[in-house]
This record gives C-alpha cells, sequence and structure tokens, in this order.
C-alpha cells in the first residue's frame, strides 16, 4: 500500500508542479523572458525546471523515512517517479491526442517516463545516504537535478538520438539501484 501511495504523491507532486508553472506563466509573460539563455533554452525553462525538481524533492524528502531500508527507499522513489511521469504523460497525450500517437511521440514520452523516473530515484538516493535528514543539502540536490533535467532537455531540442538518450537513462538507473543494493547489503557488514 505504500508504493501505491508513492505513486499517488507522485501525480500529486506533478500535478502542484504544473500549478506553479502555470501561476509563474501568469506572473512572468513570455515578453519578458530572457532568450537563449544556454543553447536556445530560455531562463523562463529553467525556471520551470527548477520548480519540478523542487517539488519532487520537496515530496520526496516527506514521504521517506529515516529507518526505511534503502531498497525500500529505492521502490518508493521508483514509484513516485512512475506517479510524476504518469501525469505528465497524461497532460501531453491530452495535448496531442490520444489517437495522435507515432513513434516519435512514444518516443519522446518515454523519455518523460524514464528521465523523471531516473531524477526522483536520485533524489532518493541522495536522502538516503545522508545520515542525518535535517543535514540534507537541499541546493546542490535540486540544482544537480535540475542540470539533468536542463541536459535533458537540451539533448530532445538538438535532436539527439532517442536510443542514445535512453541508453544513457538506463544505464544511469541501473547504476543507482546497483548503488542502493550496496547501500543496503553494507549495513549487514558492519
Amino acid at each position: 500500500m505504500k508504493i501505491i501511495n508513492c505513486f499517488f504523491w507522485g501525480a500529486v507532486a506533478a500535478s502542484f508542479a504544473l500549478v506553479i508553472e502555470i501561476a509563474i506563466s501568469a506572473i512572468v509573460p513570455e515578453k519578458y523572458d530572457v532568450q537563449t539563455v544556454i543553447f536556445s533554452i530560455s531562463f523562463f525553462s529553467v525556471i520551470l525546471i527548477l520548480v519540478e525538481e523542487i517539488t519532487k524533492f520537496a515530496v520526496m524528502f516527506k514521504l521517506i523515512l529515516k529507518k526505511d531500508p534503502k531498497v525500500s527507499i529505492f521502490l518508493k522513489s521508483f514509484f513516485f517517479g512512475l506517479g510524476f511521469s504518469f501525469f505528465e504523460i497524461f497532460l501531453n497525450l491530452s495535448k496531442f491526442g490520444f489517437s495522435s500517437i507515432e513513434y516519435s511521440l512514444l518516443s519522446f514520452l518515454s523519455g518523460i517516463f524514464l528521465f523523471h523516473m531516473l531524477t526522483s530515484c536520485y533524489i532518493g538516493y541522495f536522502i538516503a545516504i545522508s545520515r542525518n535528514f535535517r543535514k540534507v543539502i537541499f541546493a546542490p540536490i535540486v540544482a544537480f537535478m535540475a542540470f539533468l533535467h536542463l541536459v535533458y532537455n537540451l539533448a530532445i531540442i538538438h535532436n539527439i538520438s532517442f536510443f542514445i538518450i535512453y541508453s544513457l537513462l538506463f544505464i544511469l538507473i541501473v547504476m543507482l539501484f546497483v548503488r542502493y543494493i550496496a547501500l543496503d547489503l553494507a549495513k549487514y557488514e558492519n
């Protein structure tokens, strides 16, 4: 049941991020946006990326308990990312139309799925390795996730092959899972 809760909270976090993004869009019209801050990513886009990653971190920080085993944290993070990506994919399908699914849209949506799984699992990992939750370093974690998000968006904008993007995302997720397992096994060696 806790896993289903994490999926639900992932979707709630995505919807909360969307509400904040809409509010920011209403307050700061696009005509005031600084164009091409970094390789055709606007300042406004960077702000929206930060909103998503801060929202993920804040909700996950409340979901993950200090006493949770590392593998449990990985599963919670995984299902949180699944809920977050599910909500974003649903919104994209609503925008493009459910009947107009083609290979490029399917590739884009599966990239969203893999990417949000990755960032959620990394946030969970950083929370898991923190010895004291009060000392979790918020800014570097969010900055790192925002950087990954920015690189992912740039790869999409500059038409980097989906195969390359997926391969890298998959490898990063597998490496992270192995690291979670190693953390959990290390506690039995002591």
